[in-house]
């Protein structure tokens, strides 16, 4: 399960809840909205404060911007 907070950034929990893995807490302001791609794992995210919207894989690696304004 992904989830965006406005605090601790794009975080990544098991399916009970638990297990909290934060996977991005840098170079981030005010993230939003969020999609998962269960087929290529890769999570998707827009963040307001900065006009972009990124991406990485569920691990937390290979992040990249997608489109910027």
């Amino acid at each position: 399960m992904f989830i965006t907070d406005f605090v601790q950034g794009v975080l990544r929990y098991n399916l009970f809840g638990a297990m909290r893995t934060v996977l991005v807490d840098t170079k981030i302001s005010r993230p939003s909205g969020i999609a998962v791609d269960p087929i290529t794992k890769m999570v998707y995210w827009t963040d307001t404060g900065r006009d972009v919207i990124e991406g990485m894989d569920y691990y937390g690696l290979k992040r990249w911007a997608i489109a910027q304004c």
